[in-house]
């Protein structure tokens, strides 16, 4: 009974101040004209990021751009390298990449997969700015400044012959900070395809898989421009062994990591040259007798 009555008297207590409380917020918030927002905030529609060009759901634009469509990012960016560049210094701690580790084959057509690792905007940025220094120390040089679909004279462009997977982005942003062309082969494409992108393109460098690093290797008489081998371990799993060939004359093979870390000891900036060249690299996709390849090409701005 003592119990009860100590409760009844604190609430008894704390009633009045906790009305008081309220009664103060409440008053600030009229004086402030707080409830203005909290109105506004009520009655306005829920923006929407995307709607449907004329009676095509299926078809959809960004809200802002529903009349017309946009001819260069909202942020004035220029480039490739502008626009990867923003979004590396805006976001650096926040979750860029992400991929699940692979464990091996549960069965003969089931693939097992662990936890996901991430790599943040930070971890990619200095990786592929290594890797684009690296490009450079490889004897790569930056595009012209205008080209076509003819073959090229300098070695100018990297062929990436790979499933998609972080190390072909990092490859591809490397590429870009050097206004170097990326030129991707399918990977489910036989070495017929990379060869002839190889060759018509003067490709001095390639990123493969490792698997396919026997393969390319033994093809490398019929392509003499190509001097450097980089391949990456995507889908291998832990303690899995892959054996390497003897690299064949002239010719280096080097692991993804191991490359990117040569970028370590140059000193290229990349921003200075991209405001010069104001370059937006990209990749075609063209039609080459039975083969799909996709070929580079520069569009000026």
């Amino acid at each position: 009974m003592g119990l009860n009555l100590r409760k009844a008297l604190s609430l008894s207590v704390m009633l009045p101040l906790q009305i008081l409380l309220v009664a103060i917020d409440l008053t600030i918030t009229i004086v402030t004209f707080g409830w203005i927002k909290a109105l506004i905030r009520l009655l306005s529609p829920e923006p929407k990021r995307s709607l449907p060009v004329g009676d095509d759901e299926s078809h959809r634009r960004h809200s802002k751009f529903i009349d017309e469509l946009a001819e260069k990012p909202p942020d004035g960016s220029s480039t490739l390298y502008e626009v990867t560049d923003r979004a590396f210094n805006k976001y650096p701690t926040s979750k860029c990449m992400g991929v699940r580790e692979y464990i091996g084959q549960k069965s003969a057509k089931v693939k097992e997969f662990g936890d996901v690792s991430w790599r943040s905007y930070a971890d990619v940025q200095k990786t592929a700015a290594q890797f684009g220094a690296a490009l450079r120390g490889a004897g790569l040089v930056a595009a012209p400044p205008s080209t076509d679909l003819k073959q090229l004279k300098t070695p100018c462009a990297v062929a990436i012959f790979e499933n998609t997977c972080p190390e072909w982005m990092i490859s591809a942003l490397g590429c870009y900070s050097q206004s170097v062309i990326t030129t991707t082969v399918y990977a489910t494409l036989g070495m017929g395809a990379v060869t002839e992108a190889v060759n018509d393109c003067i490709i001095s460098l390639i990123v493969c898989n490792k698997r396919h690093v026997e393969k390319v290797a033994a093809e490398c008489k019929k392509m003499p421009t190509l001097k450097t081998i980089v391949y990456t371990s995507d889908m291998i799993a832990k303690g899995e062994t892959v054996s390497l060939p003897s690299a064949p004359a002239g010719v280096t093979i080097i692991s993804f990591e191991d490359f990117s870390r040569t970028g370590m000891l140059k000193s290229i900036n990349p921003h200075l040259l991209l405001l010069k060249l104001r370059l937006l690299l990209c990749t075609l996709l063209v039609q080459q007798e039975s083969q799909k390849v996709l070929l580079p090409l520069m569009l000026m701005l």
